[in-house]
């Protein structure tokens, strides 16, 4: 994570250990700050040893000084949401729109061929190791 104010002097980066980064910001000017991933040089992967996206987290704005805060914890909106996925019968799968009438019952025979489908919705950019439904 690279730490920016107004002026690039005043630039910090750190690399997030497993208690993450922390940056001494005491002597620095009051003034808005923002955080950013460095995703190049990420090397964060999930509990299974998957990568989980190429996507960035979300910059965050923090503004110093903070008043009586000794630590502050700042946590990234990161982008680690699973791909939205939805199954249903053909022509009704759709991932970004609930449907309540889901768990309606349809009735079919027994031989009877029903046709559905799986939609899977990826963020941009992902770069995912494996995909399993």
């Amino acid at each position: 994570f690279k730490l920016s104010g107004a002026m690039p002097a005043t630039a910090m980066k750190k690399l997030t250990e497993a208690e993450g980064a922390k940056f001494n910001t005491a002597n620095l000017p009051a003034a808005k700050y923002k955080i950013y991933e460095i995703h190049s040089l990420s090397t964060y992967v999930g509990e299974d040893g998957a990568t989980l996206t190429g996507s960035k987290a979300v910059p965050i704005e923090i503004e110093l000084p903070l008043n009586d805060v000794v630590d502050a914890h700042v946590y990234p909106k990161n982008t680690e949401a699973k791909p939205k996925i939805d199954k249903d019968f053909k022509g009704k799968a759709n991932p970004d729109t609930p449907r309540v009438d889901k768990d309606t019952p349809v009735n079919h025979q027994v031989g009877d061929v029903v046709e559905y489908e799986i939609v899977t919705k990826i963020p941009a950019l992902a770069n995912y190791a494996t995909a399993n439904w």
